[in-house]
């Protein structure tokens, strides 16, 4: 059985876990806790890290926390 490696599942969860960012942002903006503004940048940052991801040159070791915290 091989062991598993931290960075393959969170490389693995990545997509998925910028969609969740960009959801969540949204949604602090209709509630009034950000701005428009603030959603906006953020949305904006969530897809270039979401193309990083695409083209495999996001940089993620295995010395961060996890995934979710690198994003």
């Amino acid at each position: 059985m091989r062991a598993i490696n931290l960075t393959d599942v969170d490389i693995r969860l990545a997509a998925q876990d910028v969609r969740g960012s960009m959801a969540h942002a949204e949604m602090l903006a209709a509630c009034g806790i950000i701005t428009a503004a603030d959603n906006a940048a953020i949305q904006k940052g969530l897809v270039q890290i979401a193309q990083e991801i695409s083209d495999s040159k996001f940089n993620y070791r295995p010395e961060h926390e996890d995934i979710h915290m690198k994003i």
